[in-house]
């Protein structure tokens, strides 16, 4: 079942990062750890505080599902959603003078999506069961069963290239051990990986960035 997966990463130009992140997944030991192997953006947070610690975000008390589905759904929705999707979606569009709503997300669509038994939701590996179903009364098939195409931010692209210097000076492992705040060696070593070309790290180094623009912002 690796085979298909890996041909079609492999296309894309995306087989290493996929793999690398797929190997996290198979060390993961509960269901949880998989979750959370699959949202984390570094994979060990902790090796970037050095001796600080660090310690995991208070999360909303997950509720009693009886299957594997709606777990996750559930802390997409808390935290995925509101965090990512959303976010990106209304930064665009004000940055455009635009007001967006989410009709997916109006309180009684949101809560039929909820009382929906899981294989209406992902069945036999297929998503969205229900909408498609939906969909496919209305729209032709050749509009929504075809490959997903997301928004994916051009992270490397940005910092190997206009935003290279801005990256670099903000990197920079003389200010990260000033701060002292951040392990400048987990940083270094996926910033020399990104410039070796591995596209598979820019969250990791923007997430970073995020954190020392912040700090530089204040005085640090």
């Amino acid at each position: 079942w690796l085979d298909p997966l890996a041909r079609r990463y492999a296309s894309r130009g995306a087989l290493g990062p996929s793999v690398r992140r797929a190997g996290r997944w198979l060390r993961a030991g509960t269901r949880e750890e998989l979750f959370e192997s699959t949202m984390a953006i570094w994979p060990q947070p902790s090796a970037l505080l050095g001796g600080l610690g660090c310690e995991r975000p208070a999360r909303a008390d997950t509720p009693a599902f009886d299957n594997v589905v709606e777990p996750m759904l559930w802390r997409d929705t808390l935290g995925y959603l509101p965090g990512d999707i959303l976010c990106k979606v209304d930064r665009a569009a004000m940055a455009n003078g635009l007001e967006t709503r989410v009709p997916l997300l109006d309180l009684d669509v949101v809560a039929l999506a909820w009382r929906a038994r899981p294989s209406m939701k992902v069945n036999g590996g297929q998503t969205k069961v229900l909408l498609r179903r939906l969909l496919a009364r209305y729209v032709p098939p050749e509009l929504t069963e075809r490959p997903k195409v997301g928004f994916t931010v051009p992270l490397h692209e940005w910092l190997t290239g206009g935003l290279r210097d801005w990256a670099r000076d903000l990197l920079d492992p003389r200010r990260i051990r000033r701060q002292g705040v951040l392990d400048v060696r987990p940083v270094e070593a996926a910033w020399r990986q990104l410039n070796a070309g591995d596209s598979g790290v820019g969250a990791r180094i923007w997430a970073v960035l995020m954190f020392q623009s912040w700090m530089a912002a204040r005085g640090r």
